[in-house]
């Protein structure tokens, strides 16, 4: 403490809100169409039904923002747990467990 040119808090928490005002106003990524690669891939998920379970594209919910309000963005997920195994990122939420990630198993992904 005799070192310290700026003794007591020195941080008033402005950094943290700025930093969560970015993260909610940042757009979730394009999607890559107009790659033939991208393109492909998206046909193969299609093709072999993924995308009966791992919706390609939602909406965002309610919001206080206007510009946030009812967003079409792309996830190809179904927010679900799924059991990864050892793919697992260690990493405990609530009910997922280590092994587990964003609870069930489809057909074609067990």
């Amino acid at each position: 403490m005799d070192h310290n040119p700026a003794p007591g808090l020195n941080d008033d928490g402005q950094g943290v809100v700025q930093f969560t005002d970015f993260m909610t106003m940042l757009d979730a990524p394009p999607r890559a169409l107009g790659r033939g690669r991208a393109e492909a891939g998206e046909k193969v998920f299609n093709d072999i039904g993924c995308s009966s379970c791992h919706l390609p594209t939602l909406k965002s919910g309610r919001s206080d923002i206007p510009a946030l309000r009812n967003r079409p963005f792309h996830p190809y997920s179904d927010f679900l747990l799924h059991d990864m195994g050892s793919l697992g990122d260690g990493i405990v939420q609530g009910d997922a467990k280590a092994a587990k990630f964003v609870l069930r198993r489809c057909g074609v992904c067990a």
